[in-house]
């Protein structure tokens, strides 16, 4: 289940559950406490493990050259396989550490964090995935295959993501604000949609900005964008207001998404093909490291064939199937 892209300029070695499964907070907590110690090593050896969280799925990261990382692999195996009780009391202390200082953050980005926890499935067994960037020929993939054949976790390669019922959830944040999410997933992840939705984002963000800071200055937070989060992308749309109730903020995202419908139909073949030309780029070879966590992240990468291919009759599909689709909605409470 070692997926081998060729890189020409690193090695990278990434593991990580499922997208769609959700790792326990106590659980990612253990790990990262009990990688500290096989981490320093790596580093002072000249390469470097880390186990951070990146668009909502926890990432285990090796990097080093070809020779040194069979050995750090073997040292992280052996530490994930022997984890005790004074792991998992570490474990627990981060996690609360993590908790509290998620419950300190400003009340938007608080509520994106807790987003992929609703998008994840909880499940037993977790099942990984493992993709190794560069590293030369098949040698080096062969030799970290039979070391991660003795992982604590099973390998498979990641199905086609699934879609959960979406849900309405308030949680209780510090100061006097009130912020909310709307979170729009593909209504279906098809190449066309992976083009369609970052246009409309390009196409909404702007005047949504207008109408709700500019023009009615509900607060300090107005965003819409395209997101990409626990192996699902769609458009999200953030406010956080001062004087406004959660009520009242979802509202006036449903009022804009409902009368969106103008901004599509204006759109012709020509402005279109501008205007996917401007936000929209080809997917290249990952070359660096924020390209290949890119590759890594992306499901269908954006071709030229594929942005040609938007018209104003696709966008206007998308965007049906954007306002007719179940939507997660995510609410602070003062």
């Amino acid at each position: 289940a070692l997926t081998h892209v060729p890189v020409a300029d690193t090695t990278l070695l990434l593991l990580s559950p499922h997208p769609d499964l959700l790792l326990p907070a106590a659980r990612a907590a253990q790990i990262a406490a009990s990688l500290e110690a096989p981490g320093g090593e790596c580093q002072h050896a000249g390469g470097e493990v880390s186990f951070t969280r990146e668009q909502g799925v926890w990432l285990l990261k090796l990097s080093g050259s070809g020779e040194r990382l069979p050995p750090m692999l073997y040292r992280v195996v052996q530490t994930l396989r022997s984890m005790d009780a004074v792991d998992c009391a570490r474990g627990q202390r981060l996690a609360r550490r993590m908790q509290e200082a998620a419950s300190e953050d400003i009340a938007v980005r608080a509520l994106l964090a807790r987003l992929p926890d609703l998008l994840q499935r909880s499940r037993d067994n977790i099942p990984w995935r493992a993709a190794l960037y560069g590293g030369g020929g098949g040698a080096l993939a062969d030799t970290l295959s039979r070391l991660l054949s003795h992982f604590p976790a099973p390998f498979a390669p990641a199905d086609a993501p699934t879609r959960p019922a979406a849900v309405k959830a308030v949680w209780p944040m510090a100061g006097s604000d009130t912020a909310v999410l709307v979170y729009c997933p593909l209504a279906d992840h098809t190449p066309q949609n992976y083009v369609a939705y970052p246009v409309m984002a390009a196409l909404f963000g702007p005047r949504f900005f207008q109408q709700l800071r500019v023009e009615r200055n509900i607060g300090y937070v107005v965003s819409c964008r395209f997101h990409q989060v626990a192996g699902t992308a769609g458009l999200l749309f953030a406010l956080q207001s001062p004087t406004l109730s959660a009520a009242e903020l979802f509202d006036l995202i449903t009022h804009f998404i409902s009368e969106a419908g103008a901004i599509i139909d204006a759109q012709t073949a020509d402005s279109l093909r501008a205007l996917a030309l401007r936000c929209l780029k080809p997917a290249a070879a990952p070359r660096h490291e924020a390209g290949i966590l890119e590759h890594w992240q992306t499901r269908y990468p954006l071709t030229a064939d594929r942005i040609n291919a938007l018209t104003p009759e696709t966008l206007q599909a998308s965007y049906r199937q954007l306002s007719a689709s179940p939507r997660w909605q995510l609410a602070s409470r003062p």
